[in-house]
């Protein structure tokens, strides 16, 4: 991921889940009931990993589930001290919501878990969070994803699109959104 945030000049965020299918899990000799457990151990690693000063320093680590001696990131991420985490999350348990606080730069919610108003009410619980645990608070980013099966080139149906995220996205929140389309117009916002 550290070459991508080069490569584009600090564009990059890192979007991460533990994934929610347990026959992914199945195929790789993993416990699905694990599944959290290592997810909150990687999260540590990642922003240890992250956040080393100099592109020398190495890192051990012996966790419960990764284990590794004089690992190094070089070179470094283009934007400091790292890429933004974006954490996704199914639902909006406690646990979660405070695992999102604690590691994540923002929230990646599942858009067919959640209302607006629910969304709203757990984006202000994860903020609460994120002040008791002395984070920031302000450049907390906050997304609602979802699967589309297919959005077309055409300009009218961009508008009407935006204008539904809009809504969706409650203009007090502050939100910003993030919208794929066709990889022509994708590659043409990476190039801005």
């Amino acid at each position: 991921m550290t070459g991508i945030d080069i490569l584009s000049s600090g564009r990059l965020f890192a979007g991460v889940g533990p994934g929610s299918y347990k026959g992914d899990y199945d195929v790789c000799g993993i416990g699905f009931e694990d599944r959290w457990k290592r997810f909150d151990e990687a999260l540590q690693i990642l922003n240890l990993l992250w956040e080393q000063e100099n592109e020398n320093d190495e890192l051990d680590y012996n966790g419960h589930c990764y284990k590794f001696k004089k690992v190094v990131v070089a070179p470094r991420p283009f934007q400091k001290p790292h890429p933004p985490i974006l954490i996704g999350s199914w639902g909006s348990s406690d646990a979660s919501l405070r695992r999102v606080a604690k590691y994540g730069d923002g929230w990646m919610a599942s858009a067919y878990n959640i209302t607006p108003d629910k969304f709203k009410e757990k984006c202000k619980t994860l903020l609460d969070y994120r002040k008791d645990m002395g984070k920031d608070t302000t450049t907390f980013d906050k997304s609602l994803v979802s699967m589309l099966g297919y959005i077309d080139n055409k300009k009218k149906k961009h508008t009407r699109w935006q204008k539904m995220c809009y809504l969706l996205f409650l203009e007090d929140l502050q939100m910003s959104y993030r919208i794929c389309f066709s990889l022509d117009l994708s590659m043409s916002v990476l190039k801005r």
